[in-house]
């Protein structure tokens, strides 16, 4: 792998490592497409995650209102991944919600498309 790649990825696990500890302390809620997401987030030490997957989805979005927390939209970044981010992103922005991207941009940085691969991704890289 070339020195340059090597290192953005290197800072990309230290970024996301320390956003695990920044969102914790907000208390920030993480909203993931399903279980497998939540279970490979909680694998990189990251708390309070909601799975969208087994409820309506107007149903969760109107759960979001209860937040006072930060957001952090956490879905795949393939087309239908996208298309339920942009969902969230909106209703969020039109109810006054505090959405925070930084997470989302580390990730999309890495060439994971899938969040429930992203603690095997890195796993493989630390060794």
């Amino acid at each position: 792998m070339h020195k340059k790649t090597m290192s953005n990825i290197t800072d990309s696990i230290k970024k996301i490592k320390d956003l695990s500890i920044e969102l914790r302390e907000e208390n920030a809620l993480i909203v993931v497409e399903g279980k497998n997401d939540q279970r490979s987030l909680e694998e990189l030490g990251f708390t309070n995650i909601r799975p969208i997957a087994g409820k309506p989805q107007h149903i969760f979005l109107n759960e979001l209102l209860t937040e006072n927390s930060p957001i952090v939209i956490l879905t795949d970044l393939d087309k239908e991944g996208i298309k339920q981010y942009a969902r969230i992103y909106a209703y969020a922005e039109r109810n006054g919600l505090r959405v925070d991207m930084r997470l989302r941009k580390v990730i999309a940085k890495l060439p994971v498309r899938q969040i429930e691969g992203l603690s095997r991704y890195l796993e493989r890289l630390e060794r």
